[in-house]
């Protein structure tokens, strides 16, 4: 059962000096602005009105997570700092007489509204902006810097594979240029992809068998792609074999590239 707020303070929270509850400016600016009935929107249709055990309060949640990304705590050094502060505990509306929520209890809660609530509270918070003239609504930056992002690892077949792709495309700029090659170029990407998912798939046995095989596919292209460049004046700039020659010219298991 959804529990959007909490009652009034207990008496003895009403009893405590007005130091010991009183927020600091950053801590009440944004009590003043989740007081909004807006953020509590996206809990309504996440969880059922009247059926259920009953939640925590959201209005104490949403607090809970602001000072946990806030701060960078984790679920349980939050529960412990909130439990022994008296103004973290009066921001997260929890009386003195309560506990605080388990750590569990928020992972699960977590886990339940799931991601898409964050989308929703932001796109609440930029309308309140906006209303209050705190942003012109015009374009909205986001500091990405530590945002993770996919890579594409240095592996010893993937720099081959890197290899070949700009070998096969320096050969189609000769042959763009109209410049007559003696003997038929074949575009070894594909074959080289399918030997890249054996290599994959052999490597927990470290056998090098597929890994040969690429280098033999890469030096057959190389040799191709020496008898062409010569023939390379049309185009600007010195011709130049790509540095993937090098781990090929290489014999055995020492690679320039150590990493797979």
């Amino acid at each position: 059962m959804l529990r959007l707020k909490d009652p009034q303070l207990t008496l003895w929270d009403v009893l405590l000096p007005s130091d010991l509850v009183q927020l600091n400016p950053e801590l009440a600016r944004v009590d003043e602005l989740l007081d909004d009935d807006r953020f509590m929107a996206p809990f309504i249709s996440r969880f059922e009105a009247r059926l259920g055990r009953p939640t925590i309060p959201m209005e104490t949640y949403l607090r809970l997570m602001y000072l946990k990304y806030r701060y960078g705590l984790g679920y349980e050094v939050l529960v412990q700092e909130v439990n022994d502060s008296i103004k973290w505990r009066r921001f997260c509306r929890i009386p003195l007489t309560q506990k605080v929520p388990h750590a569990t209890t928020l992972i699960k809660l977590t886990k339940r509204c799931g991601p898409g609530i964050v989308k929703e509270l932001n796109a609440a918070l930029v309308q309140k902006a906006r209303e209050e003239k705190i942003i012109r609504g015009k374009k909205l930056q986001v500091d990405t810097t530590v945002v993770e992002a996919n890579i594409h690892h240095p592996t010893d077949a993937g720099l081959l594979a890197d290899g070949v792709r700009v070998i096969t495309r320096t050969v189609k700029k000769i042959q763009e240029a109209g410049i007559a090659v003696a003997g038929a170029f074949h575009n070894r990407q594909r074959s080289i992809k399918k030997r890249i998912y054996a290599i994959n798939k052999v490597l927990k046995r470290r056998s090098n068998e597929a890994y040969q095989e690429v280098r033999e596919i890469t030096g057959t292209i190389l040799k191709t792609t020496r008898r062409l460049l010569p023939k390379l004046p049309v185009l600007s700039g010195r011709p130049r074999i790509p540095s993937s020659s090098k781990g090929i010219k290489l014999k055995g298991k020492s690679m320039p590239w150590s990493r797979r």
